[in-house]
């Protein structure tokens, strides 16, 4: 998981995609009045278009790849999302609530495909 101490940037957990114009999406966060926190680069997030917000126990559709301020989530903002495959992301990396949250991306279609970095080492050959 993410360290919350320092600032996460999508090439921390974003490893690979097949293109940046079919993969990402600028996508609604909305409002969050009783928002105490910003939301790291990395985040699953659910929801439909136009309305995502953090994942809660609903099924993952988007990870989000800017950071998003305290002021920016109490408002609501559009920020970039990776939205679909193919890509392949670090699972320690992303801030993930629920392990489920990882089956749900690997399901969409493309899927994206999130990997343990304990259990490989990022080179160029793997990405």
């Amino acid at each position: 998981m993410a360290n919350d101490a320092e600032t996460q940037y999508a090439g921390d957990w974003l490893k690979w995609m097949a293109e940046r114009r079919y993969c990402l999406v600028v996508d609604t966060i909305t409002a969050v009045g009783a928002a105490v926190v910003g939301i790291d680069s990395g985040q699953i997030m659910m929801g439909a278009a136009g309305a995502k917000v953090l994942n809660s126990g609903g099924p993952a559709t988007a990870i989000l790849v800017e950071p998003v301020s305290l002021a920016e989530h109490i408002a609501g903002c559009d920020k970039l999302m990776l939205i679909r495959g193919p890509a392949v992301c670090d699972s320690d990396e992303l801030v993930v609530d629920d392990p489920s949250d990882l089956t749900d991306l690997a399901a969409l279609s493309p899927p994206i495909l999130c990997v343990n970095s304990a259990l490989t080492t990022w080179t160029t050959q793997t990405t």
